[in-house]
């Protein structure tokens, strides 16, 4: 998880208005499920899986909970 909170952060400190951060918990186990359940900020979507995927599925996954018609990975 040491990159989680940069990475959140950053993405949640840009200026555009119409801002929506999705992330893919891919069944971790360093905590970073715990950490984003005490987020609030509603720009940010967290996607819960109970089993390891790969990258490629989870970037798919993150793309298909979005709901903007631009999407950055």
């Amino acid at each position: 998880m040491p990159y989680l909170k940069d990475a959140v952060a950053s993405a949640l400190s840009q200026h555009y208005e119409n801002l929506e951060v999705v992330v893919v918990e891919n069944a971790s186990t360093d905590k970073s499920a715990q950490w984003l359940h005490t987020q609030s900020d509603p720009r940010l979507s967290v996607v819960y899986r109970t089993e390891l995927q790969s990258a490629a599925l989870n970037w798919t996954q993150a793309v298909h909970e979005s709901s903007g018609e631009y999407v950055k990975l």
